[in-house]
C-alpha cells in the first residue's frame, strides 16, 4: 500500500465529497432507518472548504485516489470516512495516529467525537 495523507487543499473538495458519499450509500443500505441527510449536506464540496477553514482536516490518499479523511474541528473529532473498497486496512488508524501527534504537538488537552 502507497498510503500518503496530507492536509486537504481546495482542490480535493470534489474528490472527497465524492468517497464521503460513497461510505454514507454503505452506511444507508446497513442501516436503512437512519437518515443522512445531514452529513450529505455538511459535506458538499464547499463546505468541505468551509470546514477545513476552521480546523484541520486531513486526507489519505492511495496513488493518488483519496481513501479516507478525518478532521479536527475546535476540538471536535468530525468526518472521519474511509473508502468502502480500503476499509479494514489500518488507514483509519492512521488517520487517527496523524490527529494525536497533532493534539500532543499542540498541547490540546481534550477533544471530542462529535
Amino acid at each position: 500500500m502507497n498510503l500518503t495523507i496530507r492536509l486537504f487543499t481546495p482542490d480535493n473538495a470534489n474528490e472527497l465529497s465524492k468517497m464521503i458519499f460513497l461510505v454514507i450509500e454503505q452506511l444507508e443500505k446497513e442501516n436503512p432507518t437512519l437518515n443522512y441527510q445531514l452529513v450529505r449536506d455538511e459535506d458538499q464540496p464547499k463546505e468541505l472548504i468551509k470546514a477545513a477553514e476552521k480546523g484541520k482536516m486531513w486526507v489519505a490518499f492511495e496513488n493518488n485516489i483519496i481513501v479516507g479523511t478525518l478532521s479536527l474541528e475546535d476540538k471536535r473529532l468530525r468526518r472521519f470516512f474511509v473508502h468502502p473498497n480500503y476499509q479494514r486496512q489500518g488507514i483509519g488508524r492512521k488517520l487517527i495516529n496523524i490527529v494525536i501527534q497533532h493534539i500532543k504537538k499542540n498541547y490540546i488537552m481534550e477533544i471530542w467525537r462529535w
